[in-house]
Order: C-alpha cells, then sequence, then structure tokens
C-alpha cells in the first residue's frame, strides 16, 4: 500500500517529495499513525476517496494516514480537504457497517463500484490490471523498478 510505501521508502534511500492515494483503506492503529506523522513530516500525503467506495471505511479497528480530500461521487461533484470532518458529511471515515455491505454488494460489478472508478472522466476503462499497460507492452509496476531513486514517488492504491 501506498502509505506503507511511503513509510518505508525513505529508510531504503528513496525520496519521496509526494504521495497521493485513490481508495486507500485503513492501514494502522493510533500508534502507527503518530509514527507515520512523525516520520512523513513535510511530505505532503492525500487520501482522495468517494463517498461510493466501500474499501475507505475498512478496516474498523484501524485508522487514516493523510491528509483527507473527498469526492461525494463522480468529480463533477467537486471535492471537499477534510479538515475538519464534523463540518462536512462527505468527510466522515465511518459508516454503519450496511451501508459498506450495500457497496461492497455493488463492486461484484465493478461500473457500479466506487474503488473502481477514481480518475474516471480521465481515464479509459476501469482501474484493472488491464488498464495498466503502456503502448509499449510494459507494466506501470516493472517502468517504476527501472525509475531511478532519486526521483519522487506519488503513488496510487491499485
Amino acid at each position: 500500500w501506498a502509505a506503507l510505501g511511503a513509510w518505508a521508502l525513505p529508510s531504503r534511500g528513496h525520496s519521496v517529495s509526494k504521495v497521493y492515494t485513490f481508495g486507500q483503506p485503513r492501514v494502522g492503529d493510533t500508534v502507527f499513525q503518530r509514527a507515520f506523522e512523525e516520520r512523513t513530516a513535510g511530505v505532503p500525503f492525500f487520501r482522495v476517496t468517494r463517498s461510493d467506495d466501500p474499501f475507505v471505511y475498512s478496516p474498523q479497528h484501524l485508522v487514516h494516514v493523510g491528509t483527507h480530500v473527498a469526492y461525494e461521487g463522480d468529480v463533477s461533484r467537486g471535492y471537499v480537504l477534510c479538515t475538519d470532518p464534523a463540518t462536512y458529511p462527505v468527510c466522515t471515515t465511518d459508516m454503519p457497517t450496511s451501508k459498506v455491505n450495500i457497496l461492497t454488494v455493488r463492486c461484484s460489478m465493478p461500473q457500479n463500484c466506487g474503488h473502481f472508478l477514481y480518475l474516471h472522466s480521465k481515464k479509459i476503462g476501469l482501474m484493472s490490471a488491464a488498464s495498466c499497460t503502456g503502448q509499449l507492452g510494459l507494466s506501470k509496476r516493472s517502468a517504476l523498478r527501472k525509475a531511478p531513486a532519486s526521483r519522487g514517488v506519488a503513488a496510487q492504491h491499485p
């Protein structure tokens, strides 16, 4: 996951200048959250979510990291920078299990699943392994492995 990469890469000699995640689930407990914030201080970390993505609400016993950027759904509705979640309902990090279950069932058809629709108006096809190949047939993962270590990393949850 991108948050864990942002945590680990600097200790392995890589430079992380900015991180964007899309549909990131909760990644750690409150101890990890504090340690993460200390280790990544000064690195802009944006956690982009859609209210119709069931995976951003789980697992419920863990917490989120990063600055929350929330979309009600499609990007045409605009986003909210969640500095005060109480002000904007779309910024909530909790949802009743019954609603998460309904959203999860919708994911049986990817075209109806918010988790697969990030950047949908800017790309062709759903987010899947098939959409991650370039004109040369190289996967994004193999291209990233060949990138120089000094470059900044913008990560995305698959």
